[in-house]
């Protein structure tokens, strides 16, 4: 009778579980960490290994914004994850190369050359990768150019704090522009 043992390395002792009836393994809440190459050796004779690559959730991005002359670039940047697509948008419409526009480093950097009042309003930068979606909008104003913010604009913030469900409390965050 054939009797095998294993012993998890430590980092894996609370999360590597074994299926002796059918040989497979499993890895339980996984980190960044564990990426790599998993190997399986049975009596020097049989020889196995594969290759364990994890994405990260894109967490929401932010908008750089940067004014030299007439020329506004708008970069778009994520604190954790890597995105495998970025699409701008602006009045509903992707933007795409042209004459005005110009899409730089994989499209995280929008560049709106001889910028006008015509370029002014709410763009969005919309990021996603194969485990996660996620956008971020910036309001683009150009005193001079006919598109200044309202002088008398206000911005109230309302915190509002939701009923509390077990182990959970929700916050809501509204931003309101008058």
């Amino acid at each position: 009778m054939n009797h095998s043992t294993w012993k998890p390395h430590e980092h894996f002792r609370d999360r590597l579980y074994f299926n002796e009836t059918n040989g497979s393994m499993m890895l339980k809440n996984l980190t960044i960490g564990d990426q790599g190459i998993y190997a399986i050796t049975v009596d020097d004779y049989w020889k196995w290994s594969a290759e364990l690559e994890l994405i990260e959730p894109l967490l929401v991005p932010f908008i750089n914004e940067t004014k030299v002359n007439t020329t506004i670039e708008l970069t778009c940047s994520l604190s954790v994850g890597e995105a495998s697509s970025v699409l701008w948008w602006k009045d509903n419409k992707v933007i795409t190369n042209g004459q005005r526009y110009q899409l730089v480093q994989n499209n995280s950097t929008l560049i709106i050359s001889q910028a006008k009042g015509s370029n002014c309003g709410n763009y969005i930068c919309t990021m996603e990768n194969l485990v996660s979606k996620t956008n971020c909008s910036h309001t683009l104003t150009l005193p001079n150019k006919g598109c200044e913010p309202a002088a008398n604009q206000q911005t109230n913030i309302i915190l509002a704090v939701a009923v509390p469900i077990p182990f959970l409390l929700a916050i809501i965050y509204v931003i309101c522009k008058y």
